[in-house]
C-alpha cells in the first residue's frame, strides 16, 4: 500500500522485500508442495478453478513462524503471505515493534484476522488482542484463526465501530475481504450483500472491560473510509488521562472526500489529545495530511510519551532509586516510562514493579565490548522510544551511539555524581558519548561544573535537575518505637546514624573516628549504621575495636529507610565525595537533624547553622563535634530539623523534579 507522496521510497521497500523475503518463502513452498504431491495438486486446482470461475476453496492449515494460519487463496491476503512471506510490511513491522509482552492490541477492521494472530504472538500469551469485524464471511475467518491459536488471548466482536452506537447498513463487496458503510467507497468493487451490523463505540467497550483489560498500547484501524469516525469513537478514552497508545490508521483521501470532512481534520482532532502523524518508513519523518491525495497508512504517535531508563542493573543506589522514584512519577502524568536493565535486573526490581513499572533485563554478559553495544543497538531497533535516558559511567558511549544510529528521537545523558575517580581515559570515553547526546542533565551545579570543566561539554548541552524525595513516604508516626524495639536498641537511647552504601566515597572510616569518641562520653548513645557495599566487612570488623562497640549496629541491605530513619535522632553523612545525596533529602523530610560534610552538591542543599550544620571532609574529629553539639542543644537540633523539613517540602519535592524533566522534554521536542 502507497504512503501518499513517498510512493516511489515505500515501492522501493517493497521491491527488495520481495528479493530478500519473497524468494526465500517461494523456496520454502516449493519444498513443502514437492514434499507433499497431493498438496500441490490440490493447489494447482484450486488456482486453476480461481482462473476459470474467480472463485477458490483451497485451504491450508499451516505453521507459520508458530503461528497458525488458515490459507485461504481466495482472500488476498493469505496468498502474498504464503507466496511471499509479506503483506503490508511496513504495517506488520509496526505491530512488532511497538507491542510488547503483556500489552493490548485493538484491531478495528480486523478481516480475516491475519494482523490479529501477528500481533497475537508479540503481546504473547499474558497480553491481548480485541479484534472487530462486522462481515458474516471474514468473521468466520477470523474466528478460525482464533481457534487454531487457542494459547492467545484473542477476542472476537462481531460488530463495527463508530462515533455512536446504533445499527447501520455495511455493503460487501465482491472483493474478497471488502466492505464498507459507504457504498461509494466500494474499492472497485461492486456490492453483492447489504447486511445489519450493530455499531458500538470504542469508549463504551473499554470502559465496560474496565479493569479487565490491560493497558492498550497500539489502536489499528482500516475501516475503508469510516476511520475518522472510529477515531471519535474513543474521546472519552482519550481524555481519560489513561497513558496514549499508537494508532495505526488507514488515511483514505476518496472517503474524506465522500464523505465531507478534510484530511487535517484528523490531525487537528488527534493533536488535541498530543499526536502528530508519521511515516511508516522510519517513525521520525512528519506526515502533513492536508497533502496527501491517495489512501495512506500513517502511525500517529503521542508526543514525547515513551521514555526508557537505561542503566547497568538496579542495584542499591542512589542513581537506581532515582531512576525508579522519576519512571513511577512520570507513569502518573501518563507517560510511558519503562526501565531497561542491560546486564541483570538487581535487588530493587521487586521495588520497580510493586510500582507497576515495566522492567526489561537484556541479560547481556557483564562486560563493555562490542557485542555488548550491538545487544543493546538490536533492542533499540525493537523500541520505538521518544526519549532514552542513559544512567552511569560507559552506557553514555555503549548506548548512546547505538540510539543515535537506531533513531532514538531524544538522548538524555545523565551525571550523578563528582566522578573524582576518572582518569583521562574514562573522560576521553565520556567526551565520545556526549557527541550522540541532546543534553546532559547534572544533579547538582557542583556536577555541572565538573562536567563542564572535565568533559569540556557545552554550556547549554547542560542542565541541571536537582533530586526530589516523596514527603509522604517520610511521615511516619509511631514507627521509631516499633523499629528501636526490632533492632533492640533502648526507647531512652540517642541514635546516630547514616544510610548509605559501605564504600570509599561515603567516608565510613571518618564516621567510625566520630563514633568511638562520642561512644565514650555517653553510654545512651547508639549508632546505627544502614547499608551495604565493597567495604563492608572491612568497616565492621574496624567496629568492632572501637570502645562501645556493642552499640553499634549495621544493618545491611535494608529497604524500609523511613522506618530505620523515624528510630534516628541525628543523621549523619561523611562523603568524601557526592552529587546530590537522595538520602539526605529523605533525612530531611523525616525532620532529622542533619550533620554532612562539604563536598559536591551538598551545600545547594543544606544552609550551615539554617537546616544543617556542615564539616569539612575527611574529618572524624569534626563530624564528631558538631554530633556532640547537637546532642547536646535539643533546642538547636529541633530549629535545624523543622528548617530543613520546611525547605524540603518547598524545593524538593519528586513532583517538582518530575515538572523539571518534564520542562526539559517539551524544550527538546519544540
Amino acid at each position: 500500500m502507497f504512503q501518499g507522496n513517498e510512493r516511489d521510497a515505500i515501492a522501493t521497500v517493497g521491491f527488495w522485500e520481495i528479493i530478500f523475503l519473497g524468494m526465500n518463502r517461494i523456496r520454502k513452498a516449493l519444498v513443502l508442495l514437492s514434499a507433499n504431491p497431493a498438496l500441490l495438486i490440490s493447489v494447482v486446482l484450486g488456482h486453476f478453478k480461481t482462473l476459470l470461475f474467480k472463485t477458490a476453496n483451497v485451504c491450508i492449515q499451516k505453521k507459520n513462524n508458530a503461528l497458525a494460519f488458515e490459507f485461504d487463496f481466495s482472500y488476498g491476503v493469505y496468498e502474498k503471505k504464503y507466496y511471499f512471506g509479506i503483506y503490508e510490511p511496513l504495517g506488520l513491522e509496526a505491530i512488532r515493534r511497538i507491542l510488547k509482552k503483556g500489552d493490548t492490541f485493538i484491531d478495528v477492521g480486523a478481516n480475516a484476522g491475519y494482523m490479529t494472530v501477528v500481533a497475537a504472538a508479540a503481546v504473547g500469551t499474558e497480553g491481548q488482542v480485541h479484534s472487530f469485524e462486522p462481515v458474516p464471511r471474514d468473521f468466520g475467518r477470523l474466528v478460525k484463526v482464533q481457534e487454531l491459536n487457542p494459547g492467545y488471548q484473542i477476542h472476537c466482536n462481531q460488530v463495527a465501530c463508530g462515533d455512536s452506537a446504533g445499527q447501520s447498513d455495511i455493503y460487501v463487496s465482491n472483493i474478497c475481504g471488502w466492505s464498507t458503510m459507504v457504498p461509494a467507497l466500494m474499492g472497485g468493487g461492486t456490492c453483492i450483500e447489504t447486511i445489519k451490523s450493530p455499531v458500538i463505540r470504542l469508549d463504551d467497550y473499554l470502559r465496560e472491560r474496565e479493569g479487565a483489560i490491560g493497558r492498550v498500547t497500539l489502536i489499528k484501524i482500516d475501516t475503508e473510509g469510516f476511520e475518522f469516525p472510529v477515531l471519535k469513537g474513543l474521546q472519552g478514552f482519550f481524555e481519560s488521562g489513561e497513558v496514549l497508545p499508537a494508532i495505526l490508521c488507514e488515511v483514505s483521501y476518496d472517503a474524506s472526500r465522500v464523505l465531507g470532512f478534510k484530511l487535517e481534520q484528523i490531525a487537528e482532532y488527534l493533536g488535541r489529545y498530543g499526536y502528530e502523524a508519521y511515516s511508516l518508513l522510519d517513525y521520525r519523518t512528519k506526515i502533513d495530511l492536508s497533502a496527501l491525495s491517495e489512501l495512506t497508512d500513517v502511525l500517529f504517535l503521542p508526543t514525547g510519551r515513551r521514555i526508557t531508563f537505561l542503566l547497568p542493573e538496579l542495584k542499591l543506589g542512589g542513581a537506581e532509586k532515582h531512576v525508579i522514584r522519576l519512571a513511577g512519577e512520570l507513569r502518573k502524568l501518563k507517560y510511558d516510562a519503562r526501565i531497561t536493565c542491560v546486564f541483570r535486573e538487581g535487588v530493587l526490581a521487586s521495588e520497580a514493579r510493586a510500582q507497576s513499572i515495566p522492567l526489561e533485563c537484556l541479560n547481556a554478559p557483564y562486560r563493555w565490548d562490542l557485542g555488548t553495544m550491538v545487544r543493546i543497538y538490536r533492542w533499540l531497533r525493537r523500541e520505538r522510544l521518544d526519549i532514552l535516558h542513559t544512567y552511569l559511567f560507559g552506557f553514555h558511549l555503549f548506548a548512546g551511539f547505538p540510539a543515535w544510529l537506531s533513531g532514538v528521537r531524544i538522548i538524555l545523558s545523565t551525571r550523578r555524581e563528582m566522578a573524582d575517580w576518572q582518569k583521562r581515559r574514562h573522560l576521553w570515553i565520556e567526551r565520545i558519548g556526549n557527541l550522540f547526546a541532546d543534553a546532559v542533565v547534572c544533579c547538582s551545579e557542583a556536577v555541572r561544573k565538573r562536567t563542564l570543566d572535565k568533559e569540556k561539554v557545552p554550556s547549554a548541552l547542560a542542565a541541571t535537575i536537582h533530586n526530589g524525595v516523596d514527603m509522604e513516604r517520610f511521615k511516619m508516626p509511631g514507627s521509631c518505637r516499633m523499629m528501636r524495639k526490632e533492632l533492640g536498641i533502648p526507647d531512652s537511647a540517642k541514635v546516630v546514624g547514616t544510610v548509605a552504601n559501605v564504600a570509599w566515597e561515603k567516608g565510613y572510616s571518618y564516621l567510625l573516628e566520630a563514633a568511638s569518641s562520642i561512644l565514650q562520653k555517653d553510654k545512651d548513645i547508639w549508632c546505627l549504621f544502614v547499608g551495604k557495599g565493597p567495604l563492608y566487612d572491612v568497616i565492621t570488623r574496624r567496629a568492632a575495636e572501637i570502645p562501645g562497640a556493642e552499640r553499634v549496629l549495621f544493618t545491611g541491605f535494608r529497604t524500609d529507610i523511613p522506618e530505620l530513619l523515624s528510630a534516628m535522632d541525628i543523621f549523619v553523612l561523611s562523603s568524601v565525595s557526592e552529587g546530590f545525596p537522595n538520602v539526605l533529602l529523605e533525612a530531611m523530610a523525616a525532620s532529622k537533624p542533619v550533620v554532612a560534610t562539604r563536598v559536591g552538591g551538598i551545600p545547594e542543599l543544606i544552609e550551615h547553622e539554617r537546616d544543617g550544620l556542615l564539616v569539612n571532609p575527611e574529618s572524624g574529629d569534626e563530624l564528631a563535634q558538631a554530633i556532640t553539639e547537637l546532642l547536646n542543644n535539643p533546642e538547636k537540633a529541633a530549629f535545624l530539623s523543622r528548617n530543613a523539613c520546611d525547605k524540603i517540602s518547598r524545593q524538593f519535592t519528586l513532583r517538582a523534579m518530575t515538572e523539571n524533566y518534564e520542562k526539559l522534554y517539551k524544550r527538546l521536542f519544540i
